[in-house]
């Protein structure tokens, strides 16, 4: 029996009916399964990436650290950025954060094998910030792991050595990622702009400089991936730069952390990390992954702060 239109009365599908309907399966078809396959992407990418970030963070001896980390919402795949916090073979905490170019399986690949360099590089203790920075660039080149990606390592010491701290020594160097930022007890709020290196995976042969101060008492220091600055679309005419309806600009990012971090000092740490994730990351997700690191010393001749939680070293 021939098969019939709808309307009532009118006359049998044609061939060229049939060919239509066929191509049209057929392209629905592949659209159900590249979104399929782009699901599932996705679910794999991002469950690789929450499992190779830290469970658990370590809180040295009056030292307390926060952490947050949001996918993007917007990005069919996610991406490599990450941070990992450890105690060296010499009891010297050890911060790290990073982002590696692309969104996909690929680019979270990349970011658990140089989470992983980069934790081994630096586990003995010997090795400064920049010296472990070098170590992994130069193991890339040497066994032809393509990368591409920003990082900064942070030691965090204590100060001096002799009697029970209160300032610590910070030593850190990066490699292309944005600066630190330090809010200090009164509210001051300083970027750490010294010359950054190359990112990993340019040039493994350039000296890496490698910066120290210090970090005071009850202050907050600040590491960051650049989707935390980027979240804000600034119009062109508020840039002077060409090309479309706007621009995510770093510097304005950047100010707009600084003020809001000015008038937070009083909070604690993870309530100071709730607001910048809150405040800087719109309503419908954030346009980029972000990581945030946050660390606080505390007076070793005090008693730990109940806010700062247990002394605990995972």
């Amino acid at each position: 029996m021939p098969l019939r239109r709808w309307v009532r009365g009118s006359a049998p599908y044609t061939e060229r009916d049939r060919e239509l309907v066929s191509a049209l399966m057929t392209r629905a078809g592949l659209v159900v399964e590249a979104a399929r396959a782009s699901f599932l992407d996705r679910t794999v990418s991002e469950t690789m990436q929450r499992a190779l970030l830290p469970t658990l963070l370590p809180q040295p001896d009056h030292l307390q650290l926060a952490s947050r980390y949001q996918l993007a919402e917007n990005t069919q795949l996610v991406g490599g950025d990450w941070y990992d916090a450890y105690l060296d073979a010499t009891g010297t905490t050890s911060l790290v954060v990073g982002d590696v170019a692309g969104h996909d399986i690929a680019a979270a690949v990349t970011m658990g094998q140089l989470r992983t360099e980069l934790r081994m590089a630096g586990l003995d203790g010997t090795a400064g910030p920049a010296r472990v920075l070098t170590t992994v660039d130069v193991a890339c080149d040497t066994f032809g792991q393509h990368v591409f990606a920003t990082a900064l390592v942070a030691r965090v010491e204590r100060f001096p050595p002799d009697r029970p701290a209160r300032d610590r020594a910070l030593t850190w160097s990066s490699a292309g990622h944005p600066p630190p930022v330090l809010l200090h007890a009164d509210g001051t709020v300083a970027v750490l702009t010294d010359r950054v290196g190359l990112p990993l995976g340019v040039d493994p042969s350039r000296p890496r400089p490698e910066h120290r101060h210090v970090l005071p008492v009850n202050s907050t220091l600040l590491l960051y991936t650049d989707g935390l600055l980027e979240q804000l679309d600034v119009p062109v005419a508020a840039t002077g730069r060409p090309g479309g309806s706007g621009t995510r600009d770093l510097d304005t990012g950047l100010a707009r952390l600084t003020d809001l971090l000015a008038g937070s000092a009083g909070l604690d740490l993870e309530d100071l990390c709730d607001l910048v994730m809150t405040t800087l990351l719109p309503p419908a997700g954030a346009a980029d992954d972000v990581a945030l690191l946050a660390i606080r010393p505390y007076a070793e001749d005090q008693p730990r702060p109940p806010q700062a939680g247990p002394n605990v070293v995972p």
